[in-house]
């Protein structure tokens, strides 16, 4: 019966940390894809406005608050990515 237990936990604790591996991968796929995103729209918008100098009297305000959105939303997604880490860690280690 011990025996049998034993596997089990040895079961559950390859299982979790399979799943805690995917989540992770996935975390960071979703990250990297953020981070390039937000480069490439930065690197738009700051074409457009060398190239459109209208846009600087117009818009810059508007522009401005896009790029901080965006860079408070991949540094929020990071957080998160973060937090869930430590969620699968502490959950699913072998102690607990």
């Amino acid at each position: 019966m011990e025996g049998e237990a034993s596997r089990h936990d040895s079961f559950n604790a390859d299982r979790y940390e399979r799943l805690f591996s995917d989540v992770n991968y996935y975390g960071l796929i979703n990250l990297a894809t953020i981070k390039e995103l937000e480069s490439s729209i930065k690197d738009r918008l700051y074409k457009s406005i060398k190239t459109h100098p209208v846009l600087v009297d117009e818009g810059r305000m508007e522009i401005e608050m896009l790029v901080e959105g965006i860079a408070n939303a991949t540094q929020k997604y990071e957080q998160i990515l973060q937090r869930q880490n430590e969620y699968y860690k502490r959950k699913h280690s072998p102690t607990s």
